[in-house]
């Protein structure tokens, strides 16, 4: 069975969008589906098509970085081809496109001989195996069936433009079965080979944190800052671990340096102020929130819901 490249756009209709359109259709790809939820691309999955994915920068730095992660994350979208489309002076959303797992990245504006070489790179050559294998295993793994996704998946690791993706998926499938100690050692393949790929180091974070080895998962995490501090959807990773593994002061640490971003000033200050509550310090948050009123009311309201204070300031 043979499946045809097909683009499909996590993207905000904008000019821009048609701009893409129009360089998409010169190399081939004649057909551009708009999608809005992994959901929705999990659905083309099931037609005779390999879709190429571009998510784009939204509305803010954060929006972005928390969607692709999340479509990286999603259980059957390890093997698909993602492009992140961003902004063209914005270093982190060049490194987060390395490391999270995309195939590329694409700058807006278009930049078409830069961009016509990615898209060559990422479009299969016709008939190639590795797409069907890659397809196959794909609807395992959507449905659940990684005992089905395995044998696939252990073909796919000589394709090489699914082998990376391949090693992660199968990680991730052996400790759906309880195969523990494989998927550490496969992850620590990985990791060896390059001990930058911030993608491998959240597994291995995730899975130390899952199997309770907490010294081994703040390893990891404090790797993914040291590597890539620039990377705020991975601050923010790290800063939901530190909050689980009860180290208060660190959290601390790292939702102060958060300050300094304009872009998640607010959201940063909320964390302080519920690490300050969960520390005993509640008579010091409304000084602190004086300065984000919307933040304070929404403090204000939990303090009514949960009885507090006898009604809402």
């Amino acid at each position: 069975m043979t499946f045809t490249p097909k683009a499909v756009l996590m993207v905000q209709e904008t000019g821009f969008v048609a701009v893409l359109r129009e360089f998409l259709f010169k190399f081939g790809l004649r057909e551009t589906q708009l999608v809005r939820t992994p959901q929705e691309i999990a659905s083309y999955v099931q037609a005779n098509f390999w879709p190429l994915i571009f998510v784009e920068h939204t509305d803010g730095i954060a929006d972005a970085l928390i969607t692709h992660d999340r479509l990286i994350r999603t259980p059957g979208m390890e093997l698909l081809t993602f492009v992140f489309v961003g902004p063209s002076d914005k270093r982190k959303y060049l490194l987060f496109s390395q490391s999270a797992g995309a195939r590329g990245y694409i700058k807006k504006p278009l930049q078409p001989l830069e961009a016509g070489v990615l898209i060559r790179d990422i479009i299969p050559p016709p008939n190639d195996p590795g797409v069907k294998f890659a397809m196959e295993a794909t609807r395992y793994l959507l449905k659940g069936e990684a005992e089905h996704a395995i044998p696939i998946l252990l073909r796919l690791l000589a394709a090489p433009l699914f082998a990376r993706q391949a090693e992660i998926a199968l990680s991730r499938c052996e400790l759906l079965l309880n195969q523990t100690s494989r998927a550490e050692e496969r992850l620590m393949k990985l990791y060896k080979s390059n001990p930058r790929d911030v993608l491998v180091l959240g597994e291995l974070a995730d899975y130390y944190r899952n199997s309770c080895q907490l010294i081994q998962a703040k390893k990891y995490y404090r790797k993914i800052r040291d590597l890539h501090s620039d990377l705020t959807q991975k601050q923010c990773e790290e800063i939901m671990s530190l909050f689980e593994l009860d180290e208060l002061d660190e959290a601390v640490s790292l939702l102060d340096d958060l300050q300094k971003d304009p872009f998640l000033r607010d959201s940063s200050a909320e964390g302080l102020a519920k690490v300050m509550y969960f520390m005993g310090l509640s008579d010091y948050i409304p000084g602190f929130l004086k300065h984000f009123s919307h933040i304070l009311r929404q403090y204000n309201q939990f303090l009514y819901q949960t009885g507090k204070v006898k009604e809402p300031s």
